[in-house]
Parts: C-alpha cells; sequence; structure tokens
C-alpha cells in the first residue's frame, strides 16, 4: 500500500467480473450466497459449497453449511474453514487485493488484479483472520474458479443423522489431529485429516479438548482468545501498533 494510494474519497463498490480472467470485484458486504449467484450467471464460482451446488455426494455437508448468509467480510475476517479448503486453498489464497478503511477512516487500495502479481507489499492480506481489527474491507478482490472445476475433497463423517448447522469449527495440528479426533467424539459431526479441521455440534467450548495452537471458530464469533504461534502472534502485535494505535477496531480475542 503507497501513500498516493489513500484517498478520502467515498466511492461506493460494485460488483464486477472478468471471467476471461477468472477474478471477481465483490463488495464485502455482500453474502457468500449473494457472490455465488452472481458468479454463477458467468459459470463461475469461489471454491465453497453451499445451496447451489446440489448434489448426492454432498448432500449431508450441505445441511450443516452455515456460510451462506454471512458476508464475505466476516468469512475472511474470521478465515472461516470450509469444505473445500483443502482442495482449493482458502480465502487467503483467493484474495489478490482489497479497497479498506484505516482505522482512521482513510481509504486505500493494495494488490491487483492480476492472478499472479507479486509486486508491493501485500497490506491486503491481513485482512484474512484479522477479525476486523486491523483494517475494514470495502472490496474484495477474488480469484473465482469455473463451477465444473470444484473438487470436493473426502469428508469423514461420524454423526450422519445430525438435522441442524454446525456451530462450531476447531483447527488442529496435523501432529495432533488424531489425539483431537478421538477425544471429541462425542460432538463431533465429521472431520477432514487432510487439513486437520473438525466440525462439532451441541458442544460448549468450555468443555471440549484442546490442543496446543489450535483455533476454534464460533457461529456467535466469539471473541475467545486464539493461540498463536509467537511469530505470528508478534507480527500481529506489530500490525495492530501501526494500522490502529489507539485501538479504534478493537483486539476480538487477537491481542494480549
Amino acid at each position: 500500500m503507497t501513500a498516493n494510494e489513500a484517498t478520502n474519497q467515498v466511492v461506493k463498490p460494485e460488483f464486477k467480473v472478468s471471467a476471461a480472467d477468472f477474478v471477481a470485484w465483490c463488495p464485502a458486504e455482500l453474502s457468500l450466497s449473494e457472490v455465488q449467484n452472481l458468479l454463477s450467471k458467468h459459470q463461475l464460482m469461489l471454491p465453497v459449497l453451499g445451496s447451489w451446488w446440489q448434489s448426492k455426494q454432498t448432500e449431508s455437508l450441505l445441511k450443516w453449511s452455515s456460510l451462506e448468509n454471512e458476508t464475505l467480510a466476516n468469512l475472511i475476517g474470521w478465515n472461516w474453514p470450509h469444505f473445500c479448503d483443502s482442495t482449493h486453498g482458502s480465502w487467503i489464497n483467493w484474495l489478490l487485493g482489497a479497497h479498506v478503511k484505516l482505522a482512521d477512516g482513510t481509504q486505500a487500495k493494495s494488490g491487483s488484479s492480476v492472478t499472479k502479481s507479486v509486486a508491493g507489499f501485500e497490506a491486503h492480506k491481513l485482512l484474512v483472520g484479522s477479525r476486523g481489527t486491523l483494517l475494514t474491507p470495502e472490496l474484495l478482490i477474488l480469484r473465482v474458479i469455473p463451477i465444473i472445476a470444484l473438487k470436493i475433497p473426502e469428508i469423514k463423517i461420524e454423526q450422519p443423522q445430525i438435522q441442524e448447522k454446525l456451530h462450531l469449527v476447531h483447527k488442529v495440528k496435523k501432529s495432533q489431529f488424531n489425539q483431537m479426533v478421538n477425544q471429541n467424539l462425542g460432538s463431533l459431526v465429521c472431520h477432514n485429516r487432510s487439513n486437520s479441521t473438525l466440525w462439532h455440534h451441541n458442544i460448549d467450548v468450555n468443555q471440549m479438548v484442546r490442543s496446543d495452537g489450535d483455533s476454534i471458530i464460533t457461529l456467535d464469533y466469539s471473541e475467545a482468545q486464539v493461540g498463536f504461534a509467537s511469530a505470528t502472534q508478534s507480527a500481529l502485535n506489530r500490525a495492530k501498533s501501526i494500522l490502529d494505535p489507539d485501538n479504534l477496531l478493537g483486539k476480538k480475542g487477537l491481542y494480549p
């Protein structure tokens, strides 16, 4: 992000897509289902399962999906895990650039609409997982895929009888995956070994078995403290001190 990219001029973002380049410009306030419906007109999608993707292979996964009505700002800000991130990557892999608002209200741009661009500091990547504590997204430039290219990973289902949406996602280290599966079977509905992710239903976070360096996201966007590696926490603290030294955007469980 450069100084000449910052501006106080307010321009309302609009959705647009370049089908040839597999790039979409999406207002951050749009829900995932709204974006998917707009992309489907061009035979494109974000590789996240939802009601727009109907097949027997995903029937159980679809009834548990809790992402469709969430805004892109929330999904990216909380780096929400999804059923296809082991086959297509996740939000940080798709985010090419963004128009953002700084804590003091200044608007700025970061990144590029070119899929393979590597020039400049990628400040927009700070949106992913920072829960809106560093920058406020207004327009997100996203890499998308053809609908026919979606690859659905193998998800191990433990409780197919569950009908309600899942309310908790547990990300663990690969070395601790088996242990966490065995110790949380009572509430565990499904899991994906390839990205060490467990989906739970009807469990109290304070009662579940945790592991070092894991992370949890709940549908109520709990602000419980997340454990990071020391280098990651140090980088996050530094970014906070630079972008929001007065803590105008809050901590949301990410900072000591």
